[in-house]
Formats: C-alpha cells, sequence, structure tokens
C-alpha cells in the first residue's frame, strides 16, 4: 500500500493593511482623542475643562453621525491569485508518515489537508474572507473609539462629583466651623 505524504498547515503572520472605520464621530474623536486625558487632568485646576470634556463627548459620540462607515474598497487591495497561492505555500508543509505519525502520537490528533496544489476554496471565497476582516476591523476601530470616549467621560463626570462633594463638605466644613 502507498501512503501519501501529509500536507501540515503552519501559523503565519501577514502583513495586512488595517482598515479603520471612516465615520464623522470617529474622524473627529481622532482630531480631540489626545485632549480628552488632559482637559481631565487639567480639570482639577481649572474645572471648566470638565465641562468642556463633557462637550467633546456629546459633540463627537452623539451629535455627528456615528454609524460606522469606511470608503469602498478599490478592486487593487483584494486578494489575488497569486497572493491567495502564496499564502497557501507560506502555511502548508509537506511531512512524512513517519512525521505524521509521531506528531499523532504526542497530540493525540492530526488534522489532514488536502494537497495545497489545488486550493480547496476559489479565489472568491478568500475575497469574501478579506472584506470580511476588513469589516471586522472597520467595526473593532469604532467600537474602540466610542468605549475609549465613554472610559473617558465617566472619569469626568467622577471627577466633577468627587470635586462637587469635597467643595460641599468644605463648606459646610467652614460653615459649621464659626457658628460654634
Amino acid at each position: 500500500m502507498a501512503s501519501k505524504p501529509k500536507n501540515l498547515n503552519s501559523f503565519v503572520e501577514e502583513e495586512a493593511q488595517w482598515y479603520a472605520c471612516e465615520c464623522p464621530s470617529c474622524q473627529a474623536g481622532a482630531r480631540y482623542e489626545s485632549l480628552v486625558p488632559r482637559w481631565l487632568a487639567g480639570g482639577f485646576f481649572l474645572p471648566f475643562l470638565w465641562i468642556g470634556n463633557i462637550l467633546i463627548y456629546v459633540y463627537t459620540q452623539w451629535h455627528l453621525d456615528y454609524e460606522p462607515t469606511h470608503a469602498e474598497i478599490p478592486p487593487e487591495e483584494l486578494p489575488t491569485v497569486y497572493e491567495v497561492e502564496t499564502k497557501i505555500d507560506k502555511t502548508h508543509l509537506e511531512i512524512s508518515n513517519d512525521v505524521a505519525a509521531e506528531i499523532d502520537r504526542v497530540n493525540e490528533t492530526t488534522v489532514t489537508f488536502a494537497d495545497p496544489a489545488s486550493p480547496p476554496h476559489g479565489l472568491q471565497y478568500h475575497r469574501k474572507l478579506f472584506l470580511k476582516q476588513a469589516a471586522s476591523q472597520i467595526l473593532d476601530s469604532h467600537e474602540a473609539k466610542r468605549a475609549y470616549y465613554r472610559k473617558w467621560t465617566m472619569w469626568t463626570v467622577l471627577a466633577v462629583v468627587a470635586y462637587s462633594v469635597t467643595i460641599l463638605l468644605l463648606v459646610m466644613a467652614y460653615d459649621t466651623g464659626y457658628t460654634n
């Protein structure tokens, strides 16, 4: 019985382009992103900066359109047949049956892939995966920007409350000190 060599799939990290959300909210948020933590810290000396932080949050996250969007991805950026085949060549390694048996013995199971010369899916499948990954990156970047502003606005509101309570307690302590 002639045995065919098995193919192993290895992990190769790709250098992919990062796609970010281009909605008006995220674009405006990028302009003000560095101000928010500075204004939170500066608010302890000039409390009106906290009001500015809250206004930035309301403007960038509620006033502007915040539906995730991105410009159309040009066809040149979609994977080509050559890129798909290159990726398959990098990730599929042919191993002998002895090595496969040793791997099975140590790891319990080995997944055997078909011959890398014939890709399991066509070009359209790989393009769909690419677009799915790009859409996922766009949504992740959008949610990360919104989470960033939520976090800093929460800290700003907490600082306003703490500052107000501290001033209220100081005023109460000052008033009670003179009535005795």
